[in-house]
């Protein structure tokens, strides 16, 4: 997946949109209740992490931080309010940077499958290595001025998705990135694009804090080849031109707590409950 074009040699957009509409109804956005009114602005996404009859809805945790109040769109007339104490991760050592991670956990009833099926652990790329040069796909909801009266109505709000490759050192070195802790993605703003793969026009990949970095994987069986998306990273940062990054917290950072899949001297984070 080391191209420097895209789609990657060999890849079809068009199974890049399919697999990124399969993953899509576990992405939702965050919006914050305006002080004095009823009415809800758009400040972030989030995504379902789904471990078995659990779920931890994962996002930045900028996006959720501060008094006001925030609200999480599921789906047509369903909304949750995120919690006043939820868990965030913190450095385990002395000069590993904040991930800018929040997470809050539920439990997933049958009947709401449909609604909150949520990523699978087993698609999360545990331990991978991701030269310089390798793609990825991100998926949220982009930044908006509009306000909403209704938490669903910010599902119109069409996400979007940002192709790009991982930057180079040189890039982490300038902005101060940990490759043990950070994924930087270098994109071409023509290629933000709408799920249908439009090219989308006006709203910026700001509001994507709290989303989906993939890692798009090839599946071959016999003749046939299929798309899959595994979760490399969530969300925390976009900077614009002329360096044009979108920056993520590796997902490694939120599995040390989760589901450890780092040897304990690897570990960078660890859980603390706020207050």
């Amino acid at each position: 997946m080391n191209s420097d074009s895209w789609p990657p040699a060999g890849l079809d957009l068009n199974e890049l949109q399919a697999a990124a509409r399969q993953v899509a109804k576990s992405i939702k956005p965050v919006l914050e209740i305006q002080e004095g009114s009823k009415r809800m602005k758009q400040v972030g996404s989030s995504f379902i992490l789904r471990m078995g009859t659990r779920a931890a809805l994962v996002t930045a945790a900028h996006t959720v931080s501060g008094p006001t109040t925030k609200v999480i769109a599921l789906d047509k007339g369903s909304a949750t309010r995120w919690p006043g104490q939820y868990l965030v991760l913190e450095p385990l050592r002395a000069g590993i940077p904040d991930a800018d991670v929040a997470y809050s956990f539920g439990e997933v009833r049958a009947e709401a499958d449909d609604l909150m099926g949520g990523i699978p652990l087993d698609r999360m790329a545990v331990n991978a290595v991701f030269p310089e040069g390798a793609s990825f796909m991100a998926i949220g909801y982009p930044a908006s001025k509009a306000e909403y009266t209704a938490a669903d109505q910010s599902l119109r709000n069409q996400l979007f998705f940002v192709s790009g490759h991982r930057a180079g050192d040189s890039a982490y070195a300038k902005h101060g990135l940990d490759l043990s802790v950070h994924l930087a993605v270098s994109y071409d703003p023509k290629s933000v694009r709408t799920m249908d793969g439009n090219l989308q026009q006006g709203p910026k990949p700001a509001g994507m804090s709290g989303g989906v970095l993939f890692a798009p994987m090839t599946l071959v069986r016999g003749a046939e080849t299929s798309i899959v998306f595994f979760v490399a990273g969530i969300l925390v940062e976009q900077r614009g031109s002329p360096h044009n990054l979108l920056i993520a917290t590796r997902i490694d950072c939120l599995l040390d707590e989760l589901a450890p899949g780092r040897p304990e001297p690897d570990r960078t984070h660890a859980a603390r409950l706020t207050s």
